[in-house]
């Protein structure tokens, strides 16, 4: 059976956090909403379709959404992307911020229609507008230079800022790159060092990492190899293949004591990051 989470975006260019849907809803229709939903989650798709049909053509964005998911994944109707993406589109246009950034993710990757990243951006600036931190981070993802779309590197910088404002991790991070290697704005490892530690907090390995380095440098900030080593322990958890000889590199140039230091230091912020993830 399915859960109700696909009324979500359901293509993602990159990995993205949770989604908030920018929309306002007939107040009327909700229990005609809630209904499409538990057909849908049911398998009855043509129930779910004769019930959304006539909300999506009164312009209801929800409903509208649902259609341009069914008709992307062909449940109950043939599969039919371009007519996906002119619901994903309309529903966006009347506020549901998920509906526009499927539509620019469909577009930009030329599911059933021909790849346009210039319409793909277009698209994302729909769901930009309503606050959409994944189409924001496209956006940044976009202007770095990829999908044939000529580099803008401060705007690039200013849409991971903008997505990582709305709590994005890999937003977040990026930007935190930017500042580190003054890539579309200043060069400055303090403010570089705030964005990575914030992007730490969500358990993001890459910052943590980078994180580690700053530490150990002392860029941003005072040298401080045991935090240094503290964070790369704690990014070797979730990818040990990828930070397993840095952390070995930096730990064994240190006393047993601080050894010791960094792993109680790395153990206690684990803990409290599952507590909070609870």
């Amino acid at each position: 059976m399915m859960k109700k989470n696909w009324l979500l975006a359901l293509f993602l260019v990159l990995p993205a956090g949770n989604v908030t849907t920018a929309q306002q809803e007939f107040s009327s229709s909700k229990f005609e909403i809630l209904e499409i939903e538990d057909a849908i989650t049911s398998g009855d798709f043509p129930y779910a379709y004769d019930l959304a049909l006539p909300l999506a053509n009164a312009g209801h964005p929800q409903a509208e959404f649902i259609l341009g998911t069914m008709k992307q994944n062909g449940w109950g109707v043939p599969q039919n992307y371009p007519d996906a993406i002119n619901w994903y589109l309309r529903s966006g246009e009347h506020g549901n911020g998920d509906g526009a950034y499927n539509a620019g993710v469909l577009t930009l990757n030329g599911r059933g229609v021909n790849a346009d990243p210039e319409k793909a951006i277009t698209y994302f600036e729909i769901a930009a507008a309503l606050n959409h931190a994944p189409a924001l981070y496209n956006l940044g993802i976009i202007y770095q230079g990829n999908y044939g779309i000529s580099p803008d590197l401060p705007k690039s910088f200013d849409y991971f800022v903008m997505a990582g404002q709305l709590g994005h991790p890999q937003a977040i991070y990026r930007a935190g790159l930017h500042f580190a290697n003054g890539i579309g704005t200043i060069q400055d490892f303090i403010k570089a060092h705030q964005w990575f530690e914030a992007a730490a907090t969500y358990n993001y390995h890459p910052a943590q990492y980078e994180l580690a380095l700053l530490y150990l440098d002392g860029r941003g900030g005072n040298i401080d190899k045991v935090e240094g080593l503290k964070w790369l322990l704690i990014a070797q958890v979730g990818d040990q293949e990828t930070y397993r000889e840095k952390t070995a590199e930096v730990a064994v140039a240190l006393t047993e004591d601080e050894q010791n230091a960094a792993r109680e230091a790395s153990a206690a912020w684990l803990t409290e990051f599952a507590k909070r993830s609870r």
